[in-house]
């Protein structure tokens, strides 16, 4: 199977243009005909075991990076509580 992307289509497994789930082609291709954040959605919902790694994975970031912990919530307070 070649490694490249035969005809230009988005998935060279699929012969599609665009994700399956949000119909873009910003995002590269990951698996299932998916683009990467559908997928990690998909994961997110049905892969416990994903889903468990994930938290653990994010936990330990946070606590070894308190200080760009900060700065992403304060960006974040900023963007969703405006008034």
């Amino acid at each position: 199977m070649p490694r490249y992307k035969p005809n230009n289509y988005w998935s060279p497994k699929y012969r599609i243009m665009t994700c399956l789930v949000c119909w873009t082609n910003e995002r590269p291709h990951n698996a299932k005909g998916m683009c990467s954040r559908c997928l990690g959605r998909w994961r997110w919902k049905n892969d416990e075991k994903w889903k468990a790694r994930t938290m653990s994975l994010t936990a330990a970031w946070r606590k070894n990076n308190p200080d760009k912990w900060k700065a992403i919530m304060r960006k974040a307070n900023k963007k969703f509580n405006k008034s």
